[in-house]
């Protein structure tokens, strides 16, 4: 039970469902949601028994029994029996109290709360962007990059000021984030400007671009993992490939004498944009003239094939 809210009551009987903690708007690759709400009593009489009824997409209302000594102005966070969810947009989860003190209530405006949830199904992926000193001036979209279709965005003017976290659930494909500036002098790192940023991470919390200084407009190209995947691809300890993330110059050690190698690396179009051979067991590679991103590294040696995903930071 939480403190004592400032406001005198007026009612002798109020309870209020004041919010829904859980379940919250989006969700991804989640079969199961554990509702949690804030029930105060805004009332006099002190609360000693009420019921929750709550449903989720529309599905039949189950109930739930509270007792206890909620106090006049007290409010206490009940956490609900999980429930099971499915992938779909516009799902409602609905919660009342019915009957405190066995009796009606009264003022039943209050009693009710309801939220509209997405869950997603698809791979995570994670924008932070930190504002400059003009916020109103940064605008940004996600594109699918083969459909041109917009799958987020947000406009001029709509940028709030400091840190603000994008979560995103996409299905397989390739994805083009573009962040634009309007005046032309990015989001970095002049006098005026301030030391603005932004950073797109994958599930695994690795950085797939990141950037701030730029003119008008900066952009980072990514795919999910089952979008790059090749049919004949599989993970192998064979090969070590490091560091990783990063700065354009790529390690790979093999196990063993390799025979003859063929490489070839892929930006998130699926193009491939650099092809080499070698021999050695222990060979680098030299990307710093590329974009900072992710890319997929594809190793064919003795007529296997070896796929690992590569960070380039620059």
């Amino acid at each position: 039970i939480d403190g004592i809210e400032a406001s005198a009551p007026t009612l002798a009987l109020d309870v209020r469902l004041q919010s829904i903690i859980s379940p919250v708007e989006e969700y991804c690759n989640v079969s199961t949601i554990t509702p949690e709400i804030s029930v105060r009593n805004g009332g006099i009489q002190a609360i000693t028994s009420f019921t929750i009824q709550y449903s989720w997409a529309g599905g039949t209302p189950q109930q739930q029994a509270w007792t206890g000594n909620l106090l006049s102005n007290q409010s206490i966070n009940i956490t609900l029996p999980e429930i099971n969810v499915s992938a779909g947009n516009a799902q409602s989860f609905v919660a009342e109290i019915l009957s405190p003190n066995n009796t009606v209530d009264n003022d039943l405006s209050n009693n009710s709360n309801n939220i509209t949830v997405d869950v997603g199904s698809g791979e995570e992926f994670r924008l932070q962007l930190v504002s400059d000193n003009y916020p109103e001036e940064t605008s940004w979209i996600l594109r699918n990059s083969l459909t041109g279709e917009i799958i987020s965005s947000v406009g001029l003017g709509n940028v709030t000021q400091g840190t603000s976290i994008e979560n995103w659930c996409l299905p397989a494909g390739c994805y083009s984030f573009i962040i634009n500036d309007d005046y032309g002098d990015g989001i970095c790192c002049g006098f005026f400007t301030g030391n603005g940023s932004f950073t797109v991470y994958d599930s695994e919390n690795q950085i797939l671009g990141t950037g701030g200084s730029f003119d008008f407009a900066d952009s980072v190209n990514f795919c999910t993992d089952s979008a790059l995947s090749f049919n004949d691809l599989f993970e192998s300890n064979e090969l070590r490939v490091f560091p990783n993330p990063s700065n354009g110059s790529i390690n790979l050690s093999f196990s063993s004498e390799p025979g003859n190698v063929d490489i070839v690396l892929f930006d998130l179009r699926g193009r491939a944009i650099h092809t080499e051979s070698t021999h050695l067991k222990n060979h680098t590679l030299s990307f710093e003239n590329l974009n900072s991103g992710s890319y997929l590294l594809k190793v064919t040696t003795s007529g296997r094939v070896i796929s690992k995903r590569v960070i380039i930071a620059n």
